[in-house]
């Protein structure tokens, strides 16, 4: 046992000093060699006592080495998400009285926001002294960290602690799961939350090492080829690597496996236990500096130099050595503690006493939900992590976050966002839930849970929330009689042509239009010629085309790329959720003037070549539908009686097939579900082969709302299950497609998935 005091560091030395300590791709460090380049680089350092200072940096060798160092000037460090938005960064920073950045690209230190607080190398100093202290000695008493909670339920909060609270917490946690030196920890949290600098504090009390995951590497290949025995993670990690035999052999071999920040489904860990993996759930806070308690299926031991109670009406209460130091904010460091130390967490739980699950005798914590995410719905009580533990039971359930929603009727409902591995009625689900809840704890919309936010730590139910609220109410709207929706709906469809619509071509190769959504305020687009959406993704990921996308960031993209950028017009869209979107452009979408096209098979330089012109085009396709015997006339012009007479109208038009050669065609049709209060312009994609047309996926082009006057234009991110589920039976019912077609298609599913592997490859090759 360490004594947390000024010398800790000497101690470290003392027992590791030739330890490995960081291990990254390149090159790996031990005790000494990490302690002495820290304090080199403290030497040349003229930060205060107690400055604060941001670390900008996405390099975890060099912020774990600034981070130490800025300890040993007794300075305080604040990692920030880099992904945050700048606006906001600079609003978080001024919050906390922070006004200088390190940037590890120049080695030093700069004013941020206001450059006349610049701090400058100290060259004077030699290695031995360090503002006359003693050598790697550090003040543990001291603010040491500022980390912003992840503001899952609110506004994140700024978060002091103490370097004591950091090694108090690793302390106590290396006695409930045994850390040796040799061990080896993946760096798999990131060091802005207290989760990845917990992993800091645990190896450099133990002798273990940190390995840095190398980048563009499966996590399953890390976890074998660094030799990782100790691993934090998700459960959602946990669930994929399970999913195959590499990932199963890559988690045989850990020591360890600590999964938390999010609910854990039952058949996850029953089938971690049927593999023999030593899987610990842990429970935590950024207040408590990350582990407050640790166990089995989500029954929790307290660890050391921790003390927790339940208070009267449930709440878990926490004090001990871990805790922090109080929130800060413009007006100063405000601390929520009684007059005995003790913290509200604003958790809900209970003691467990004797529980089967339990190692030893001491009576377990169990955590049911959180005070602030408890709604009223109709008089009652709703918890959502109840609602999550039954979801997650349900089929291969993967992810489930419950939000609440604001409702005229009952004050407050509960929506569902959900991430499975199979297919499954709606009709089943509820039925599954209406057997193990209260008829009011059944949700009354299941939302697709954003594939972009899978790889959060831990869910923001305000920003959920915020995304449920429109489906809600559209849904709500649609269970309301109007009489006028189908007269509305006719009038908004005859705006578009219907039928079979021709694929734009160059050269016998389609036309997609990319879209750049980087910046939402100064959206761009080029046009491409390509055989389909995969070559274009290969052009954007070549890295000889780097330039293109770099060059595009800086705002001189013609003069060093040849390539022409055209802005885009501002409209109504839906969510932005990925870099940017590649859409198949018809015929009728070509542009008028003449407009730049380039060919995806072109790396590194791009010939101009120009788009086929729209008039001459929009000429041919008048003949080639005058052969259709006026049935797309027909339709384009006919008042529908009802939402399904819309698509039976068009049948005789969709059995003609598409006269033109090109093997592949679009056919356009209106959908209205009135339980949605909604109208949908679809777009199928069709192949012509051998046996007759192979239905390719569907997409929905615009969408509106029956009491909104503008269409929201590609709501891929917006389309709740329901509303899938809804138009894909419109669609078998029609005889566009079968139920057998949609295993084989590409469904939004299928489509979610696609763009969330590809803005991953992008963020690795790009970031």
């Amino acid at each position: 046992m360490f004594d947390v005091n000024p010398n800790i560091l000497n101690q470290v030395l003392e027992h590791y000093e030739n330890q490995p300590f960081l291990i990254s791709e390149k090159r790996s460090w031990t005790f000494a060699d990490f302690i002495s380049e820290a304090r080199l680089l403290s030497d040349s350092l003229m930060a205060k006592s107690q400055q604060r200072v941001y670390l900008n940096s996405e390099n975890p060798e060099n912020l774990l080495k600034s981070m130490l160092a800025l300890w040993m000037r007794d300075a305080v460090a604040i990692p920030l998400n880099p992904q945050i938005p700048e606006k906001q960064k600079i609003e978080m920073l001024q919050k906390i009285g922070c006004t200088f950045s390190y940037t590890e690209l120049q080695h030093e230190f700069k004013s941020h926001p206001t450059p006349e607080n610049s701090l400058q190398p100290n060259p004077a100093e030699n290695s031995d002294t360090i503002a006359g202290k003693e050598v790697n000695s550090l003040n543990p008493k001291d603010w040491a960290t500022i980390i912003f909670t992840s503001g899952s339920t609110g506004s994140p909060k700024a978060v002091v602690h103490s370097l004591a609270n950091h090694f108090y917490n690793a302390l106590g946690a290396n006695e409930r799961m045994p850390l040796n030196p040799g061990d080896r920890w993946l760096l798999s949290m990131p060091m802005y939350h207290v989760s990845g600098l917990a992993i800091l504090f645990r190896t450099m009390l133990s002798g273990a090492a940190i390995v840095i995951p190398a980048k563009k590497v499966s996590l399953s290949e890390t976890l074998l080829s660094r030799s990782v025995t100790h691993f934090s993670l998700v459960p959602t990690q946990l669930y994929r690597l399970l999913q195959t035999t590499k990932g199963k052999d890559a988690l045989s071999q850990l020591k360890l496996i600590l999964l938390g920040g999010a609910s854990i489904p039952e058949t996850l860990l029953e089938q971690s236990a049927q593999l023999g993996l030593n899987v610990q759930t842990t429970y935590g806070s950024t207040e408590m500096a990350s582990q407050v308690a640790t166990g089995k299926s989500g029954f929790y031991q307290v660890l050391p130099f921790r003390e927790v109670r339940i208070a009267a009406d449930n709440e878990v209460e926490v004090r001990g050595k871990i805790s922090f130091l109080g929130y800060l904010d413009e007006t100063g460091l405000h601390q929520p503690f009684d007059e005995n130390g003790w913290f509200k967490t604003g958790d809900i739980g209970l003691w467990c006493s004797k529980d089967p699950k339990n190692e030893g005798d001491v009576d377990s914590l169990k955590i049911t939900g959180r005070k602030d995410s408890m709604f009223i719905s109709g008089g009652e009580n709703i918890h959502p992590e109840e609602i999550e533990r039954i979801l997650l039971q349900f089929g291969k359930t993967e992810q489930a976050v419950v939000v609440a929603v604001q409702d005229a009727e009952f004050g407050a409902r509960p929506v569902a966002f959900l991430k499975t591995g199979e297919d499954s009625s709606e009709s089943d689900l509820k039925n599954f839930l209406e057997k193990r809840l209260a008829k009011f704890k059944v949700p009354d919309l299941f939302l697709a849970l954003p594939e972009l936010v899978e790889s959060e730590i831990k869910h923001n139910r305000v920003e959920l929330s915020k995304l449920a609220q429109p489906q809600f109410d559209l849904w709500r709207k649609g269970n309301t009689k109007n009489d006028s929706k189908t007269a509305i709906f006719n009038q908004w469809l005859n705006q578009f042509q219907l039928g079979w619509m021709r694929v734009a071509l160059s050269e016998e190769r389609q036309v997609f239009s990319l879209l750049d959504l980087r910046d939402k305020g100064n959206m761009q687009r080029l046009h491409l010629r390509a055989n389909s959406r995969k070559e274009v993704m290969e052009w954007l990921l070549a890295t000889e085309n780097r330039k293109l996308l770099e060059v595009r960031q800086n705002g001189d993209q013609m003069t060093k790329t040849g390539l022409k950028w055209i802005p885009v017009p501002a409209t109504k869209r839906g969510a932005i959720k990925e870099s940017f979107e590649i859409v198949r452009l018809l015929d009728d979408e070509l542009p008028e003037n003449k407009t730049p096209l380039y060919d995806v098979q072109d790396r590194g330089t791009f010939k101009t070549l120009l788009m086929p012109q729209k008039i001459l085009i929009k000429k041919l396709t008048e003949n080639l539908q005058s052969n259709l015997s006026g049935h797309l006339t027909a339709v384009a012009s006919k008042t529908f009686q009802s939402e399904h007479e819309c698509f039976n109208s068009q049948a005789p038009v969709f059995k003609i097939n598409w006269p033109w050669e090109f093997h592949e065609a679009v056919f356009q049709t209106g959908v209205f579900l009135p339980k949605l209060n909604s109208m949908f312009l679809l777009r199928c994609l069709y192949r012509r082969i051998a046996s007759g047309l192979q239905f390719l996926g569907w997409k929905v082009q615009l969408m509106r709302e029956l009491s909104c006057k503008d269409n929201m234009e590609h709501p891929f991110w917006e389309l709740s299950l329901e509303a899938e589920k809804l138009i894909e039976t419109e669609l078998c019912k029609s005889g566009l497609c079968s139920t057998n077609d949609f295993r084989q298609a590409n469904t939004p599913k299928i489509e979610r998935k696609r763009r969330a592997d590809f803005q991953t490859k992008f963020d690795n090759s790009f970031s």
